[in-house]
């Protein structure tokens, strides 16, 4: 600034500070893009996994009605091998009846029933086999909650005899769910 006379020196400077002003408008632009893109990141990380407990819920709640699913639906392997060879036997004609159609969709249900209730299952039995060591009240009352409420199918008024609290029912079910949630859902299942 040295040879300036002051009307140049206050150009300059008016100039420096538009300059600056400029630079700092565009970096608060950039934060508040950055500020947003992490705030909506977060929030669709926290609504994936919100909807990931709701469905393992969904699946606890809906278990035992699984089960009986599996057991009401008598399909004996003479009828499935007769439904096989009548099929074949349509698919070279090209027709189907209504009722082989159902019926193969009732036997496609039940097995794949079957294996999702063999999947929980296998979850139900892992989880409890850890809890069995387990001092921890907490853990204990998790591991009767999914036996007693979920799998045997007793009423929350009957699980609530044995709790000191009805708060501590809903936050042992809560921690319930989210521990099985990343079993049963995988890392959807994992809040992060």
């Amino acid at each position: 600034m040295v040879g300036l006379n002051d009307n140049e020196k206050k150009e300059l400077l008016n100039e420096i500070k538009h300059d600056v002003s400029d630079i700092l408008r565009e970096l608060i632009e950039n934060i508040k893009i950055d500020v947003l893109e992490i705030i909506e990141s977060n929030f669709y990380d926290d609504v994936k996994y919100s909807i990931v407990l709701e469905k393992t819920e969904k699946l606890l709640k809906n278990y035992r009605g699984l089960r009986e699913h599996i057991n009401n639906i008598k399909i004996t392997k003479l009828e499935i091998k007769e439904a096989e060879e009548t099929q074949i036997r349509h698919i070279m004609k090209n027709l189907f009846t209504d009722d082989e159609l159902y019926f193969e969709k009732l036997y496609k249900s039940k097995a794949n029933t079957e294996i999702l209730v063999r999947f929980l299952e296998n979850i139900f039995r892992a989880y409890k086999e850890e809890c069995v060591g387990s001092t921890s009240l907490p853990e204990i009352r998790k591991r009767d909650l999914l036996e007693n409420y979920y799998i045997q199918g007793l009423s929350q008024q009957e699980i609530l005899l044995d709790y000191p609290s009805q708060k501590t029912f809903y936050k042992d079910k809560k921690d319930l769910i989210e521990d099985l949630a990343p079993r049963i859902c995988g890392v959807d299942g994992l809040k992060i």
